[in-house]
């Protein structure tokens, strides 16, 4: 564990993940969508804690309280060109939304370098990094 557990913290009421990284983290923390690209990045970028939001309408104020002062960085997934509002997007104003409770910033790297094919693929940070740096696997 790179945190202390905090017991006071229920599980169903928070991110995949808070309960292993409540409070005393020393590191930036970041956000995901989906657990498993969570673990995946922790491989590959094992100085951030990565938590998982279980979807992209996964943020919302209560999963955020118990980050209150801390560094947050999402990275959404990427969006198919014709849907209404990208994960960017939606994120992009939740950090706004959210911006007294932590200091939270969206990375927008894959909305610069992806392809139109990975856009329509709806990559993530991790499709990218396996893609990308096999030779650390």
């Amino acid at each position: 564990m790179r945190g202390i557990m905090s017991e006071a913290n229920n599980p169903s009421d928070s991110i995949e993940g808070t309960k292993q990284y409540f409070c005393f983290v020393p590191f930036f923390i970041s956000y995901e969508t989906i657990l498993n690209t969570a673990v995946i990045m922790s491989h590959f970028l094992p100085q951030y804690i990565w938590l998982s939001t279980s979807g992209k309408e996964g943020l919302n104020e209560e999963k955020f309280k118990v980050l209150k002062g801390r560094a947050v960085i999402l990275f959404p997934d990427l969006t198919k060109p014709d849907t209404k509002e990208s994960y960017f997007e939606l994120w992009s104003k939740k950090a706004l939304e959210y911006k007294t409770i932590a200091n939270i910033s969206v990375c927008d790297y894959l909305e610069r370098i992806s392809s139109e094919k990975q856009k329509i693929e709806g990559w993530d940070i991790a499709d990218y990094y396996i893609a990308y740096h096999k030779e650390s696997l």
